[in-house]
């Protein structure tokens, strides 16, 4: 997971329209301008320097799981226990119960194609973040392209169409949804190994691009 990827949602298309494919050259030099390390925080200033031109910070993976968590800390400093925190499609905390029921119901989307076994996910004191490639995409020379991109290579490449995590920590919950869409199946399960606290569920392209799903660990 890596703040620093604006330069290549920009190459890829997501901030302004383009028709054609980036160029291996286009790839390699933004490439360049990104990474976590080029980035100087200054607490006493309360600045924040980008080391190399062209840098830009791209937020979405973690502004809305922070914020969740933020919300809910203050709302629990006010005494409040029995409450739901809503950011939308993608990012939910739960705490306590809803009245009648012990948990708090949140649902999982629609994917065209596949039909979940049970849509529903209970929450109690809990959250539920999840990311996926099945709805903000662009289409690039007749290739259907994810906003979800590797900051490793700059590319949109994993055959992840959806991925929950549930956990405590909304912004942990929100990092690792996208991190896990961009890493795939086996690198996530070596992630995984020993996390128990974790509940996962990915949905992805298997053999003859059937969609599948997998719950770990």
């Amino acid at each position: 997971f890596d703040i620093t990827v604006g330069p290549l949602m920009k190459l890829w298309g997501f901030y302004q329209k383009r028709d054609t494919l980036p160029s291996e050259k286009e790839i390699k030099d933004v490439l360049e301008i990104t990474g976590y390390e080029n980035i100087i925080l200054d607490d006493e200033e309360r600045s924040v320097f980008l080391k190399k031109e062209g840098m830009m910070i791209d937020l979405g993976g973690i502004a809305k799981g922070w914020s969740v968590r933020r919300l809910s800390e203050n709302l629990r400093k006010y005494e409040i226990n029995d409450f739901l925190v809503n950011a939308g499609t993608s990012s939910v905390y739960a705490s306590g119960s809803s009245g009648n029921n012990e948990y708090w119901l949140a649902e999982l989307p629609e994917i065209k194609g596949f039909k979940f076994p049970d849509k529903l996910i209970r929450l109690k004191d809990n959250s539920v973040s999840i990311s996926g490639t099945y709805d903000k995409i662009v289409n690039l020379e007749d290739h259907r392209f994810s906003h979800i991109i590797d900051p490793l290579t700059g590319r949109p490449e994993s055959n992840v169409l959806m991925t929950a995590v549930i956990d405590k920590n909304p912004m942990e919950c929100e990092i690792l949804s996208t991190a896990f869409s961009a890493m795939g199946i086996e690198k996530t399960k070596k992630f995984l190994n020993g996390k128990n606290h974790f509940s996962v569920v990915m949905i992805f392209f298997g053999e003859n691009n059937n969609l599948k799903m997998i719950k770990l660990p």
